[in-house]
């Protein structure tokens, strides 16, 4: 058994109560890891119910257009604006994606495979159906593609390899 003098059991006690305090810091509570995981489902929760509506206002545009002949200037408009949030609303799931504040199963599982979807198919798709109503109606419509437009999209398309058609 080791002998401590006075001085020596101080410094010892000083020692072990600031290590047990920077552990305490640094090293992650386990509650806080389950709040933490909590708190990444609900999010996650709640962005695939918003994507859930505005794919529904999106495919309702959609067969709303397909189902007239022509198309007036206001159903395309509808359709332009419900792609718009449809597609925006992406990039704002990809960009939680990016901060890791989604629950990680549900990422891999759901999300990822409707952004492969999203980036290589959908997105352009609706730039060319947009284009296709527009000259099929006589309309002035100049929009087209931009990735700058999608940031997010893009960037957890590179992250995660999301290249290729997704049925392939």
């Amino acid at each position: 058994m080791i002998e401590l003098t006075q001085g020596q059991h101080w410094t010892l006690t000083i020692v072990v109560g600031v290590l047990g305090l920077l552990l305490g810091v640094f090293v992650p509570k386990w509650k806080d890891r389950k709040d933490h995981e909590q708190a990444n489902l609900q999010n996650t929760q709640s962005l695939i119910t918003k994507h859930e509506a505005n794919f529904a206002a999106y495919t309702e545009a959609i067969e709303t257009c397909l189902g007239v002949n022509p198309v007036t200037v206001e159903l395309f408009t509808n359709l332009a604006t419900a792609g718009t949030r449809y597609f925006d609303h992406i990039n704002v799931i990809c960009g939680v994606i990016m901060s890791g504040q989604v629950n990680e199963q549900v990422r891999n599982g759901t999300l990822l495979p409707k952004i492969r979807a999203v980036a290589n198919r959908s997105l352009p798709f609706h730039y060319e159906t947009l284009a296709n109503v527009a000259a099929k109606n006589g309309f002035t419509w100049t929009g087209r593609l931009r990735r700058a437009d999608y940031p997010s999209i893009y960037a957890v398309a590179e992250t995660f390899n999301l290249h290729g058609d997704p049925d392939a």
